[in-house]
């Protein structure tokens, strides 16, 4: 997207944040359709117990998410990346010189998923 809105002088700039503290799972994993899980309880509850027991930990969105946006929006830069809260500068950070594999691995491990089957 960079590369083709370029030449019509568009800058596109990416907010990459880490946990934020929201209501993300508790809206996000509509279990009211379906209370017993359905075909997705096996993925959805281990997720959900992911992200109860790190939800506390999450910066504030007004603080830093907003922050981001402003300053990517007016920096003036060429920066393409804005990564936002210490565990996304550590989860990306861990995904250097790992493949999609292996960080798609690293990543249902820290969720409690099993790894997909080959």
């Amino acid at each position: 997207l960079v590369y083709e809105l370029a030449p019509m002088g568009i800058q596109v700039k990416i907010i990459e944040p880490g946990l934020i503290e929201t209501d993300f799972a508790g809206r996000s994993f509509v279990l009211s359709l379906d209370p017993e899980g359905g075909p997705y309880r096996s993925v959805v509850e281990p997720v959900l117990t992911a992200f109860a027991a790190v939800q506390e930990m999450g910066a504030s969105p007004a603080s830093l998410v907003a922050d981001a946006i402003v300053t990517a929006a007016t920096d003036e830069t060429s920066q393409l990346r804005y990564v936002v809260g210490e565990d996304a500068v550590a989860t990306l950070a861990a995904r250097q010189g790992l493949d999609d594999e292996a960080f798609l691995t690293m990543m249902r491990g820290n969720f409690g998923l099993l790894p997909n089957p080959a």
